[in-house]
């Protein structure tokens, strides 16, 4: 009966202990560098966050190409895939640092790594930090 007993208290801790695991706030994505749309919402996933990718393409005013939307931890988050680098660069080089033409309601974030251009309006700072840990610091908006 002492087995067995212990065996069953071996098993409650081992289930305290995953859980606990489960918990445990993981660190940011260290599988590879963020290069387009997929390795993003992979390393947003990493990093705890809750993804869900929109169905529908969206599109901004101020950018040339379609993007795609991800609501993360029920934020909005707008993702624009250049079909390179360079054409990212010259659109990203058309907004002004401090964004001053656009009225925004919430705090917009704009980010830029590679191909890619990243906008976040809103003020969660852990969606920011994540954003700037994977794409790298903002370079427009307030």
């Amino acid at each position: 009966m002492n087995h067995y007993r212990a065996s069953v208290i071996m098993l409650i801790v081992l289930a305290m202990w995953l859980m606990n695991c489960s918990h445990q706030q993981p660190s940011i994505w260290d599988g590879g560098s963020v290069v387009d749309y997929r390795s993003l919402v992979e390393g947003l996933r990493a990093a705890g966050h809750s993804v869900e990718p929109v169905v529908e393409e969206i599109s901004q005013p101020f950018f040339s190409v379609k993007g795609r939307r991800l609501i993360v931890d029920g934020e909005s988050v707008q993702v624009f895939e250049y079909e390179n680098n360079a054409a990212a660069e010259t659109e990203a080089a058309l907004i002004p640092p401090a964004n001053m033409r656009i009225l925004w309601a919430v705090t917009p974030h704009f980010y830029k790594k590679g191909k890619l251009i990243v906008l976040y309006v809103g003020d969660q700072t852990a969606i920011t930090e994540t954003l700037i840990a994977l794409v790298g610091p903002q370079f427009a908006g307030r």
